[in-house]
This record gives C-alpha cells, structure tokens and sequence, in this order.
C-alpha cells in the first residue's frame, strides 16, 4: 500500500469514528481519568503565560494552547520537541542542523533563537541569544502543564519572545508525592531514564526534584539511504584526497543529553529553583558525507546551567509582589569542534559562553473585581563570548579570550586570532492592564520599554479584545509587536583563513573573513491576529485563528563594498556581515478540533486535528523577494487516544506534511526556495497502567510503516537539501510509581 493510501485510510478510520462519536447521545457521562479533563475544563484551566498572572484561556486576547500532564502521557510527548511537532502553525526539521540539532518555525518565524522556553515562568533556553539544539534536552517528565503562547510577547517578556513562548509548568510537590521512575530501551541503541520525586515535608517546606539521562544513536542512514551516503573520497577545495572512499567511517553518530532541577519552597512564598541541561551530537548531522568526516571526535556539546529566586509576597489587600532574582549560564564545550571541508578535515575547535544576572520586580494590583494591572521592571547583566572562529585547539576557559595565545593557521603564529566578547545591559519598565467590562467584552492593553546597551531603546505595545457572546463562543483581536535581539554572535562572531601569503608590506592575505558589525539592531514585528473558538457541542470545540505578521530590520548576511580590515597584519580581500537589510511578511491560519467522549462500557475517545496555511516572502538581500524559508505551507496532523476501562490506551498519530521550503534558492527561479518532498507519517502507541501494583508500560512505534521521506536541510553550503529521516523505529518503557 502506498504512502498516500496509509494516509486516506487511516484519515476515513479516523472521520469515522468521529462521525459516529458526535452522533452519540445528547447527555454526556463523566469522562475517564485516563483522558483526562473535559473540553469544558480545560477551557477553565488557569495559566500564567499570556500575562504572567493567574487567568484562563478564555480570558486573555493571546492565542494559547494548554497542553495537560494527561495528554503529555497520553500522546507520548517524551520531550518538548515531541510536542511541538503536533502543534498547529508548526514546522519541525529533525536532525537537519550542526549546531541546533532540528530546526523549528513558528508560524514563519525560523530559528530556535525566534521563541522562549521557559520553565516556571523562568528562562531555560540560552540566556544571551545563541542558537542552542532544542531536542532530548528539554524533557516533560516533570511537567503539570505546558503552555504555549502564539506570537509576539514583548510587551510581556521583552527580548525574543518573537513568535512565540513556551511555559513548561512543572508539579507541585503536593502533585508529585512520592518517587516516579522510568527506564525505556528501544532502535538505534536507544536507552532513556528519569526519576522524578517530590513530598511536602513540613507545612512550610516542600522539595521536588528530578533528573534524567539518555543516549542514542542517529538512525543507519547509509543502509536506508545508500545513494545519499554512498561512501566518496572526503577531499579539500585544492582536490586533495584526506580520505579515500574505501577507507570511509561509519556514517552513525551517538546522541547523548541529560537535565536536573530542583525546586524547594519555603513557607509558601519562597522557592529556590536550579535547572540543569546538556546535550551531545556530533557537527556531521545533517551534512553531506563529501564535505565532512563522521568521527566520534568531532562533536558539539552544550551546557545550560540556572539558579533562580523567587519571593511572593502581599504587600496589603489586593496588592500582591513578586521578585526574582536570577543567573544564568550557556556554554560550549571547549573540545566541540568541525572536521570538515572548511578546517581540510583537521579538528577547527569551537568555543562559546553567555552569563546572565538579574533582579525582576513585580506588581499585581487588583483594582477592582473586573480590572487588575500589572507592571514591574527588570535590571539585566549580560556577558557573551560568541561562537570563536575555527581554533587550531581548544579554548581555555580560565584565561580572558585576548590571552588564549591562538593563531591563525598559515601566518607563522605571527596573526593571533581574534576573539571578540561583550559586557552589556538591559533595563526594562513594564505595565499591563485588563478589564472586564461586562459579561461580554473584555480588553487588555500592555506596553514596555527596553533599554539595552547594544542598541536602540524599544518601545513594544500589545492592545487585545475578547468577545463572548454566549458561554460556547468568543472572538479574540490582538495587536502586538516584538523584537529579537541581535545576539552577539551575529554582532561579534568572526571566520575565515589566510593563504600563507603575504603582500609586498608583509600583511598576509587572506580570501575572505566574516567580519564584526557592532552597528546591528534588533528586528522587529508587528503581528495581527483574529480568533474564534466554538463548542459546536458539549465536547466538540473548533478553534480557528488567522494571522498577518510583518517584520523589519531582518538580519541577513551581505558582501561589503569594501573589505573590512580588522585583523592587524593581514589584508582582508572580501569580507561579508551580518546587517539589518531585509523584511519579511507572513499570514496563514490554524484549524483545529478537539472531541473528547466517554462511549460507554469502559471506553473513552480524545480526538485532535488541525489544518495549517501559511504564505508570505523574504526580501531583498539579493533585490529578489523569495517564498519563506523552512515551512510547509499546508500542514495537517491528527490524533487519538482511545482508553480502555481507565487502564489501557492506544493512540494513533497521522501527520501529512506538504513540500516544504529550504533555505537554498533555486538557481533557475531565485524567488523560491528549493522545496524537501512532503510525505505523510504515521506513529502509534500503546500503554497500559497499573500492569502490576503502580507498575506501567508504554509501547511506542515511530515511522510505523517504515517510509522513507525527508526534512528541509540545513543552512551551510555542506548540508543536504532534502535531509533524510528515520526509517520506522520502537521504544518500550516501564515506569514506576511509589
């Protein structure tokens, strides 16, 4: 059976069953636990995301998506990356990138740097910016809820909240009480593990803590693909043979990460948080075999480190403050390097580091019991040593980066190289307001105000509207801008090599550098967006929300017209940067249903479904607009969990992914990209709860009817332009409560 027959025959299964469960009767029991909250009471579910105060979905203008403890287990979201793949208006490339491991776009806006992930309301992605691999590294075993709030969010969170956050809400100790563990073995030599404890202590002291760890290794591409990593000789840009095709290596690479956090709270009012993440691939993900080496050695590994503390306090009736301080840490490790084309396959180590410290306060004042305002300011301490250019060796993080003693290769250890690294601040004032005005209408209007030591101030209103005419239906209207700090290795970062030749002055000459631009800005958006959501029945609920986005200041990289001279002793001949030159616009829509249904005898549905459009262009680094880049423009992605007597349960997932654009232009019409095929997916899982005592199992199967099929490539000249996936994959795990 063909890919697209799987597709159409599960796609009638599934209409089916939902044609017959919305036929059912009129009155609607109790549904089962396993599935969770009703379509009613999820609606009622309160979140903190959209305006940093308790409120439900209903109430607030900003199109979010609640994602439950129950439906995390349900659907199998091991990681936040399994989520996100089901979301409407979402775009996920696995193993596509060196660096950031899978590439996501939301609603248009692409990079991994282009949205936050918070934990508990704080900061858990990189604290300055810099690209980091979302994946394995960002688990949910701990979490109660995720929330995940659409478009800008400056006036809220300032800097990158640009098309979106993600709120990974974590239990309770209270939630947990007691110790979960769970081991999973599967394909690809996969073996993960977690352990997850809380307990209530003492009226005035609750502890919750968490840890896990995991490896794996990349699917065997070079079986299921032998064209695409059919072994060649790896050779230099001069023709130079390192290794010839009948000495190649293995073309598998080990994936490894691992995370903790603890949170204890004292006297209510007091918590105390520490977060820890790291994850370990190799730099030859995604990359053409040609063009680099699949060596164990050359690997990439990055640590997120946070310690946070937060006080709560009523200051008198209906004033309410909030404080945190906070500090933060992003590295690289020193012995993260590239073995490819561009270092003649020897070992161009990498190095790079961020710090954060801050102090945010906080204000709720309740003026009345339909209107409540919100406002605050933050002080924020930043260092940033970017991505180094290739390092003969590694990087010594106890010395300053002008006293690494590095030179570059060809100039005699005359040239050292040059390492750039930044102290700034941001300071930032905030105020929002919401009002209900009556049982129908409500508003919410917020603005703030940044001021970073690397660029312009930034001003970032938000003005929303909700309307509800009856209990079952609402319409939201939202405007809201954002930016996105230019991080400082798009400021600083810095590449390129020397001829081993010098000029008549004795400079050496080198072909090309990426040179510094401490002039960027940050880029800005301004989003329009209108909602509606209808609950055709009891539990049945369709949301629908369309978007226009427009963004300025793009940064992309262009050639200087001359060539900037900033390494003393050398004469540069074509240097590029990185400069505000560009815009983008995009408008689309989400579709989606949720039915949820008790059906009798034991038996429980949870069905969801969504359609997503997206369309708009790029422009004009080369004077040509393009169509957007990393996106498909239609989207569709189901699911069900069908439970059984509260103990067991299967869910089927079915995600049709139209031809999605790369980022690399076709030759033959530069205003649109080169496109990765679509291709329909199929996943399944099964669980059982409770097998013996508190014991559970969960079987999981990925690419269920083992298709090939391929994701957007990377953005290096050396990556694939359709990359390709994994073949059809199992995991089984235990998991044990007490």
């Amino acid at each position: 059976m063909r890919p697209n027959h799987y597709f159409c025959a599960l796609t009638l299964w599934l209409g089916c069953s939902l044609s017959n469960l919305v036929m059912a009767a009129e009155d609607e029991p109790q549904i089962d636990t396993l599935l969770g909250l009703s379509l009613e009471d999820l609606m009622k579910v309160p979140i903190v995301t959209a305006s940093r105060f308790v409120e439900k979905v209903t109430d607030t203008p900003t199109t979010v998506i609640v994602v439950t403890r129950q439906q995390i287990q349900n659907r199998r979201y091991i990681n936040l990356i399994d989520l996100l793949q089901d979301l409407p208006g979402v775009d996920v490339q696995r193993g596509v990138e060196d660096v950031r491991y899978h590439n996501i776009t939301i609603r248009g806006h692409q990079g991994n740097n282009r949205f936050l992930i918070l934990q508990d309301g704080v900061r858990i992605d990189s604290p300055t910016g810099e690209l980091i691999p979302v994946a394995e590294n960002f688990p949910l075993y701990h979490a109660h809820q995720v929330e995940i709030l659409y478009g800008p969010a400056a006036a809220v969170y300032g800097a990158d909240a640009f098309g979106g956050v993600i709120n990974i809400i974590t239990e309770n100790a209270e939630q947990v009480d007691g110790v979960h563990l769970s081991t999973a073995i599967g394909s690809d030599n996969y073996r993960y593990s977690y352990a997850h404890a809380g307990k209530v202590i003492a009226d005035n002291l609750e502890l919750v803590v968490g840890a896990h760890t995991h490896h794996s290794d990349t699917a065997d591409l070079a079986s299921a693909y032998p064209d695409s990593y059919a072994p060649v000789d790896a050779a230099t840009f001069d023709g130079t043979v390192v290794v010839p095709a009948a000495a190649r290596e293995s073309f598998i690479a080990p994936v490894d990460s691992r995370s903790a956090f603890a949170k204890l709270v004292l006297a209510k009012s007091l918590t105390l948080g520490v977060n820890h993440s790291f994850f370990h691939s190799l730099t030859s993900v995604g990359v053409r075999p040609e063009t680099t080496l699949y060596s164990e050695q050359a690997q990439w590994s990055t640590t997120l480190n946070s310690v946070y503390l937060n006080y709560d306090l009523e200051l008198a009736p209906k004033w309410y403050s909030k404080t945190r301080l906070e500090y933060a840490s992003f590295e690289v490790d020193p012995l993260s390097r590239f073995n490819n084309v561009f270092t003649n396959f020897i070992s161009g180590y990498k190095y790079s580091e961020g710090q954060k410290r801050s102090i945010e306060q906080q204000f709720n004042y309740e003026m009345s019991a339909t209107q409540r305002i919100s406002t605050g300011f933050s002080v924020e301490d930043f260092y940033s040593l970017p991505r180094t250019a290739d390092l003969p060796e590694p990087y010594n993080p106890r010395l300053g980066a002008d006293t690494q003693n590095l030179y570059y290769p060809s100039t005699q250890g005359e040239l050292p190289i040059v390492i750039l690294d930044d102290d700034y601040y941001n300071y930032a004032l905030y105020v929002d307001w919401q009002a209900h005005w009556n049982a129908q209408w409500s508003s919410s209007i917020g603005i703030r105000f940044d001021k970073n030591s690397r660029y312009d101030s930034v001003f970032n209103p938000r003005v929303g509207v909700v309307y509800r005419p009856s209990d079952n239906l609402w319409f939201k209207a939202l405007y809201a801008e954002a930016f996105r700090a230019p991080s400082v290795f798009e400021n600083l970062a810095t590449f390129g090599s020397f001829t081993g030749e010098q000029n008549a002055s004795g400079d050496y000459i080198s072909d090309f550098f990426r040179a510094p631009n401490a002039n960027l800005q940050p880029e800005k958006s301004r989003n329009y967006e209108l909602s509606v959501s209808y609950g055709l029945r009891e539990n049945v609920r369709v949301n629908l929300a369309g978007y226009y986005t427009e963004v300025d200041n793009l940064i992309q990289v262009r050639t200087t017209d001359d060539p900037i001279q900033f390494i003393q002793g050398g004469e540069i001949l074509q240097t590029s940067i990185r400069d505000n030159l560009g815009t983008q616009t995009q408008y689309g829509f989400d579709l989606s249903m949720n039915y949820r249904h008790d059906l009798g005898a034991g038996f429980g549905a949870d069905v969801w479904s969504s359609y997503s459009y997206i369309d708009g262009e790029l422009c004009c680094n080369n004077g040509i607009a393009s169509t957007l880049p990393y996106v498909a423009q239609h989207k569709v992605k189901l699911g069900a969990t069908f439970s059984y007597l509260d103990r067991y349960f299967v869910t089927p997932k079915i995600y049709w992914i139209g031809d999605t654009n790369t980022n690399k232009l076709d030759p033959l019409d530069p205003s649109r990209h080169l496109q990765a095929s679509g291709y329909v997916l199929v996943d399944l899982h099964f669980g059982v709860l409770n097998v013996v005592d508190q014991l559970s199992l969960n079987f999981d199967i990925y690419n269920l009817f083992d298709r090939h099929y391929y994701n957007a490539g990377g953005e290096s000249s050396t990556t694939f332009v359709e990359t390709p996936q994994a073949l059809r994959s199992m995991v089984f795990s235990v998991r044990y409560d007490y």
